[in-house]
């Protein structure tokens, strides 16, 4: 998907492998007829202003019957998942 020119605030928030600083959580949303769930997302810590919003996608970068091509991990965290091959 290309969220260029639409998409939802979540398209500014970027990969980060463990180290990120949002958390996804389940939100019950309850309309008269339906019960459903939207995910929210809340920082674990405080973040400064014009700090990168960052949050582990969960790519497992190590699934050689499922390689991820599209995608190179350039998060700089010490536990980064990507090793490159």
């Amino acid at each position: 998907l290309d969220a260029t020119y639409y998409g939802n605030i979540a398209r500014f928030i970027n990969h980060r492998c463990y180290e990120g600083n949002l958390i996804e959580i389940p939100v019950e949303v309850e309309t008269p007829d339906h019960h459903y769930y939207h995910v929210a997302f809340f920082t674990m810590r405080k973040v400064n202003a014009l700090e990168e919003l960052t949050w582990d996608y969960g790519i497992d970068f190590t699934d050689h019957s499922h390689p991820v091509k599209a995608f190179k991990c350039c998060c700089g965290s010490k536990s980064c998942r990507d090793t490159g091959l």
